[in-house]
């Protein structure tokens, strides 16, 4: 069986999200996928470019072991990133360059709260909506390339039994999909199970 870890991480979150539009207008849930067996290397590779990045101060020869660069704080420009931006362009580009470069798959789902808020009366969750959408482009992928997966998710530990029951609810009642169908001339409704993802 071939398997993919899946890495998914969040951005935009706030515990009520209908009042926080905005201070936080955008919901962002993102995943990069690659196979097992590749770890190690990529883990090398990517340490080896994060290193040469000259950083008073950084622990990134510990990256992935308890030390963590907040790309929040990058992109911010938060202390010394604001001060040195031939090493906050480095490390952005890095990061966003390294998937494409090492062959891995990204995923990302965004949510315009407020868009989102307008549009329906009774809109839903967009934590929710986001894991749900996310998964499903997972599946498909995992599906498509024969492949198995395990989502490892950096928790926002203020919602972590929630994303739990989500994901649970999700596994275990599968993803209503509904679309019109041209061939049959009427709406095709079906449940898509998350059977290729062996853990989260």
């Amino acid at each position: 069986m071939s398997v993919d870890l899946i890495y998914i991480d969040e951005s935009g979150y706030a515990r009520n999200w209908e009042s926080s539009v905005k201070s936080q207008p955008f919901y962002v849930l993102a995943a990069i996928t690659f196979p097992v067996s590749d770890y190690l290397r990529l883990e090398k590779i990517f340490i080896e470019r994060l290193t040469s990045i000259e950083v008073p101060g950084s622990k990134f020869s510990e990256f992935g072991y308890g030390e963590e660069l907040k790309a929040r704080r990058v992109a911010s420009g938060d202390g010394f990133w604001g001060k040195n931006e031939p090493q906050r362009n480095q490390v952005r580009d890095l990061y966003l360059s390294f998937p494409a470069q090492n062959g891995q798959t990204c995923f990302v789902v965004v949510i315009d709260k407020k868009a989102h808020a307008e549009k329906y009366a009774w809109p839903e969750n967009p934590y929710y909506l986001a894991l749900k959408f996310l998964l499903e482009r997972i599946r498909a992928y995992l599906q498509d390339s024969g492949r198995h997966g395990i989502c490892v998710y950096d928790l926002n530990h203020g919602e972590e039994g929630q994303i739990g029951r989500n994901v649970s609810k999700l596994f275990k009642s599968g993803s209503a999909v509904q679309y019109w169908s041209q061939y049959y001339n009427d709406v095709i409704e079906k449940t898509n199970d998350f059977d290729p993802i062996v853990e989260f």
